[in-house]
């Protein structure tokens, strides 16, 4: 009798570690970077780390999913997202992206100071609204959450945000997949925003800030189209308006859209109407083209 209680309370403790280690595991044990060949960074984590702390505090608790540090040693369960800083060298004309196959996020360490520049923070005189970076990158991982909680990065290739215009496509309107699953993850992190955005909240005031900073990046690129690209609305400049790229849409439109799933008014739906009405008459063809050769 004794011989059976000792065998059972064995089977039992194997089964409760067996139960544990597919529970947790340690970010050292799954060195993701090494799948990928991809060297680490050092290089601006402080930023990266602040932005985890600010994006986690607007994640919904029903989401079940919480960014994490890739870099630091530490226990892991399954709702569990490391993010790693990659040296630039590994990831060229990457920004931030979900591998395929694999529960982490990625981030160019060369694009964690400039990323402002990709929202127009610089602009002529400097109208330009100074822009959070570490709310910047918030938003962004908010966005790869949201390709996480979708299972995007089972489906099919690697999603990205943002990949740099040096890999961009030609100018397109095309209707893809890849566009709507970003589109997808766009409204992912809207919506958690949203939703944290409520008195009383946890996360409200750092939801307040994301919210704001999004109105900012707005504010950016309309100065942006009316003093660096002045007169594309006009003539309906394709590399104001079109996507360039087949994975992403118009980084313009994301945001307006961002925005509108935050504030939905009147206004708001006006902008993006306006701003489809412009790329879908299409660029203003030649009517008349001067003679070269005249001295005139």
């Amino acid at each position: 009798m004794k011989r059976r209680f000792v065998l059972q309370s064995l089977f039992c403790a194997v089964l409760s570690s067996l139960y544990r280690c597919d529970k947790h595991y340690s970010v050292k044990s799954i060195n993701y970077p090494q799948i990928f060949d991809y060297q680490e960074s050092a290089l601006h984590r402080s930023f990266i780390e602040e932005s985890i702390k600010i994006a986690n505090q607007v994640l919904d608790d029903e989401i079940k999913l919480k960014l994490i540090p890739g870099w630091k040693d530490r226990e892991l369960s399954t709702q569990d997202i490391p993010v790693y800083v990659i040296d630039q060298d590994s990831i060229p004309g990457k920004v931030i992206f979900v591998p395929k196959n694999n529960k982490c996020i990625f981030i160019n360490n060369g694009q964690i100071k400039s990323i402002s520049n990709i929202f127009y923070e610089q602009s002529p005189e400097n109208i330009g609204i100074e822009l959070d970076i570490s709310n910047i990158w918030a938003i962004l991982l908010l966005h790869e959450v949201g390709h996480v909680y979708y299972e995007d990065y089972k489906k099919s290739n690697e999603y990205s945000s943002n990949d740099t215009k040096e890999k961009s496509n030609e100018y397109n309107l095309n209707d893809t997949i890849e566009k709507s699953i970003e589109a997808r993850a766009d409204r992912f992190a809207s919506m958690e925003i949203k939703k944290a955005f409520t008195p009383g909240n946890e996360g409200f005031f750092v939801a307040s800030s994301l919210w704001t900073e999004l109105s900012k990046i707005s504010w950016n690129q309309t100065i942006d189209q009316t003093i660096n690209n002045f007169g594309a609305s006009a003539v309906g400049s394709k590399n104001v308006f079109w996507d360039n790229s087949n994975s992403h849409q118009n980084i313009v439109l994301r945001i307006l859209h961002m925005n509108h799933l935050l504030n939905p008014t009147e206004s708001s739906q006006a902008l993006i109407d306006r701003f489809l009405d412009i790329r879908d008459r299409g660029p203003l063809e030649v009517l008349y083209k001067a003679d070269q050769d005249n001295d005139i």
